[in-house]
């Protein structure tokens, strides 16, 4: 095993857990950073990196296969470089230091590590974009990394104590969107590969879990997950052949075809086995008890608006 695939065993943890500052220059010029958080190892060999980032992400910003681009591992020390940047979009590193990094791209100094990577592709969804890089260099400091879960990354002070029991790491709310978040890498790719949103996926599964529905009905059962849905996916799908619109336009029906029948299956084997992994570790009846919880918390907190279809 070379050097740099063992470099990438040990940062695999610290990558996952860690914030990571993206960089590179665009094609205007321009030099670039973004935070991404959650990213996965998908190879070892070749070391092959994927996040998945909220909105969407174009070749201008330097996402074009074969860019450049470096993965700047924050430092425990380097917390307050979350309050410039974010993960919604690139912004421009003014005022921030830094050096050449491989391939002349920008690397932020006093960092954990950095990995000089060139992008291999990125899928463009409707709400993410999945970047999936090939790491080809690997610098690596004696600097504890920075962790999402790390106190440095919370106010101080009586505010910091309140905002952190409300919202940070160890809140319930954080525990459960991290935990949804880091599920949802898995199956985002195929996905992309699928051309589906995941708004769109979640519908054609609400379709096939309720025959005879309306498209009314259907919309309402996906928006509790935060999406918001329309005749614009139903048309989508339709058009992409993996679903029809039966009867009236007002109480439409949606049925799945058998190609659709077919993506619904490949992405819920997809998402099985992500669940698998991710639940490697536990035996069934945690993986149970663990789901028997979740359903309590779910009605317990339930709307009354939302009754009797969720």
């Amino acid at each position: 095993m070379n050097a740099r695939i063992e470099q990438m065993r040990d940062l695999a943890g610290c990558l996952a857990q860690g914030v990571v500052l993206a960089t590179t220059r665009d094609n205007a010029g321009r030099e670039l950073g973004q935070i991404v958080t959650g990213l996965s190892v998908v190879s070892l060999d070749p070391p092959i990196v994927m996040w998945s980032t909220q909105g969407q992400l174009s070749g201008a910003s330097g996402l074009s296969p074969g860019h450049p681009l470096v993965l700047n591992l924050l430092a425990q020390n380097q917390a307050w470089l979350l309050g410039l940047f974010n993960q919604a979009r690139a912004q421009r590193l003014d005022n921030i230091g830094r050096g050449p990094g491989p391939d002349g791209m920008p690397e932020i100094e006093g960092c954990t590590a950095w990995l000089g990577c060139r992008v291999l592709t990125h899928h463009d969804g409707e709400d993410h974009t999945v970047v999936i890089v090939e790491v080809q260099t690997i610098t690596v400091t004696d600097q504890p990394p920075l962790g999402l879960a790390s106190d440095s990354v919370l106010t101080t002070g009586t505010a910091g104590d309140q905002f952190a029991e409300a919202l940070g790491p160890a809140s319930l709310s954080h525990l459960l969107a991290r935990a949804y978040y880091q599920l949802r890498l898995g199956y985002l790719p195929e996905l992309a590969r699928q051309g589906l949103s995941e708004a769109q996926y979640f519908l054609m599964g609400a379709a096939a879990l309720n025959p005879g529905s309306p498209a009314e009905r259907l919309e309402r059962l996906v928006a509790v997950s935060g999406h918001k849905v329309g005749s614009s996916d139903w048309q989508r799908l339709a058009r992409h052949g993996l679903l029809e619109m039966q009867g009236e336009r007002a109480g439409a029906v949606p049925a799945l075809t058998d190609a659709g029948h077919a993506v619904l299956m490949r992405m819920a084997a997809v998402s099985s086995l992500n669940e698998a992994r991710a639940t490697a570790d536990f035996d069934t009846s945690r993986v149970q008890w663990l789901k028997e919880q979740l359903m309590e918390l779910i009605h317990g907190t339930r709307s009354h608006w939302q009754a009797p279809d969720f």
